[in-house]
């Protein structure tokens, strides 16, 4: 939800997000946004998708993670 506000302030482009999922999601919780942003890189919308997320170390620190995801590396 923070990153989405993020984006949408500084003028980012968001295809689809998928939030609210906890500790283990599950298919179904991303298959919708994970078909956009597929079908986005196939069409040559987008070249690159990359999942941005927090990584939690404690209750008082989380760290950011920014993971490629496509084009696979």
């Amino acid at each position: 939800t923070k990153g989405e506000a993020f984006f949408k302030r500084v003028g980012g482009n968001i295809l689809a997000q998928a939030d609210h999922l906890g500790d283990a999601p599950t298919l179904t919780d991303l298959v919708g946004a994970v078909k956009v942003m597929l079908d986005a890189h196939l069409n040559k919308q987008i070249d690159a998708l990359y999942l941005c997320s927090n990584e939690f170390i404690n209750t008082m620190r989380q760290e950011p993670r920014v993971q490629q995801i496509l084009p696979i590396v």
